[in-house]
Formats: C-alpha cells, structure tokens, sequence
C-alpha cells in the first residue's frame, strides 16, 4: 500500500487491509526516503524506535529522575526489539507508542504549565496520528481524556471554562488526523471499502476471539518471553 501511494493510489483502491491508512503513509514515507528496500524499511523502524526510546526518557524524566529515566528507556529498547512484540518489524505498535508518547509528554507539560493552547492542541493530534495507526490507540485516547479531566478538576476548583476549552482543544487535535482521512477517501471514491474494512470487518475480526482464547493466546506470549523475562518481573514488581 506504501509503494501504491508512491504512484498516487490512494489506499483501499487496489490493496486493503484492517488498519488506518497512516502505516502505509509511514512506509511510503519510509521508501521516499531510504528506497523501497527490506533496508529502508528496517532504516525507518530504527528511526521511529530511536524516537520511541528518548521519548520513554523524556517521560521517565518528567515523572520520575534521571537513574529512573535511563533504566526505562534502556529496558524499553530491549524490550521494543524482541521477537516476543514482533519487534524486529516495522510494526503498527511501533508508531502507535511514539505518537502516544509524544501526546503524553505534552498533555503533562501543559497541565503542568497551565497554559499553552498549542501544547494541549498538539497532545490530541498525537494520540489522533497514533488511532490513524492502529485503532487500537482508542484505549490510550481514553485514559489520556480521563486523566485530563481528573487533573484539571484537581487543579482548577472553580476553572470550569479552563477544562472545556482544554478538552475541546484536546479532543479537536483527535479528531483531525480521522476526518482527514474520511475527506481523503470519499475524495478517492474508495469510502465503503474503507469502512468495510476499517470499522465492520474489524469489528467481527476483533470480536471474533473468546475469553478463552484470550487466556490462551496471553499463556502462549508468557511462554516465549525467555531472555526478556526479568524485565517484565521487574515490571510486575515495581506494580
């Protein structure tokens, strides 16, 4: 789908898959720049994680201090390679977390700050950018909505109007990358595929799997940790 945007085919006309288009814009991105090689593609991941890794710091940084912030981002750079989280891949996930990152760090700069309309702005357009890579990114889009309100109840007491034109400011950033892409596919006449394979597919597909098959599915993961196993226990622990 990368390679069909390259020659101006607009996604869900010749390819489709479950996903938002924003990781075939990535990958198009990717082989602009590198080639349309396994090595410009491996060359772009390096260059997502790279990101990925010093945001985890930034944050790290911001919640924590600095013997903290080096042993996240070093766990999560052994952590985001492993076979275990297909992490030799250009994987959905991988943009998913630095879009998500990135949004976290500057929700907490703004709440910290108590101003900058921009700063709220661009929080809700990377979480926006993260759904356009796997919708997945709804369950982080929630938390993060959540833990806007519950900051700016805890900070301004009689602010009403400073929490709605946070949220709406937040939630317009969201809402962007999405509308984007709906103008973008009816411009292109591929619409219903879209929302076939987006939204109805998708759905069955991810609704398709029992409790069961979850419990399954987590012991098969747990199973196959290996070497990174002391740092998931480290993770548990510290919960």
């Amino acid at each position: 789908m990368g390679q069909l945007l390259l020659k101006g085919i607009s996604p869900f006309q010749d390819a489709y898959t479950m996903k938002l288009p924003g990781v075939s814009i990535a990958y198009a991105i990717f082989m602009l720049l590198f080639g349309q090689t396994v090595a410009g593609i491996h060359l772009g991941l390096l260059v997502v994680n790279a990101t990925g890794i010093l945001l985890v710091f930034i944050l790290a940084r911001r919640l924590l201090d600095w013997e903290a912030a080096i042993i996240s981002c070093s766990s999560y750079a052994v952590l985001s390679i492993s076979q275990t989280v297909f992490g030799v891949f250009a994987h959905a996930t991988h943009f998913v977390v630095m879009f998500a990152l990135g949004g976290f760090i500057t929700l907490l700069y703004y709440l910290d700050k108590r101003k900058g309309a921009l700063c709220i702005f661009l929080s809700g357009l990377c979480f926006g950018l993260a759904f356009t890579m796997k919708q997945h990114a709804v369950s982080l889009i929630v938390f993060a909505s959540l833990f806007l309100i519950w900051r700016c109840k805890a900070q301004i007491r009689s602010g009403r109007t400073f929490l709605i034109i946070s949220y709406l400011l937040f939630l317009l950033g969201i809402v962007i990358p999405y509308g984007l892409i709906i103008i973008w596919m009816l411009r292109a006449g591929t619409f219903p595929r879209f929302w076939f394979w987006t939204v109805q597919y998708a759905k069955e597909y991810a609704s398709g799997a029992s409790l069961s098959d979850g419990i399954s599915n987590i012991y098969f993961f747990l199973n196959n940790l290996k070497t990174e196993f002391p740092l998931w226990l480290l993770a548990v622990v510290g919960f």
